[in-house]
């Protein structure tokens, strides 16, 4: 059985797992909702595969390949 629990991380782990990246500029990231997180408490906790996928696209959805696709002309 596979398992599907995501790799949750608190935004102090972020620099640890993501060189370039500081605890400042997640948070900022995370308060201003551009980076989504789940709040426990008093703790902010970040999915690492939506992490990466936002570290590799960022706000730019045009870039991602399944929105990356020639439209049919009319």
């Amino acid at each position: 059985m596979e398992n599907n629990i995501p790799v949750m991380l608190k935004i102090k782990e972020v620099p640890e797992r993501f060189k370039g990246t500081t605890e400042f500029m997640i948070r900022q990231l995370v308060i201003t909702g551009t980076l989504p997180a789940v709040k426990i408490g008093r703790k902010y906790l970040i999915c690492e595969a939506v992490l990466c996928e936002y570290l590799t696209w960022g706000n730019n959805q045009a870039n991602q390949p399944e929105n990356n696709k020639i439209r049919k002309q009319y």
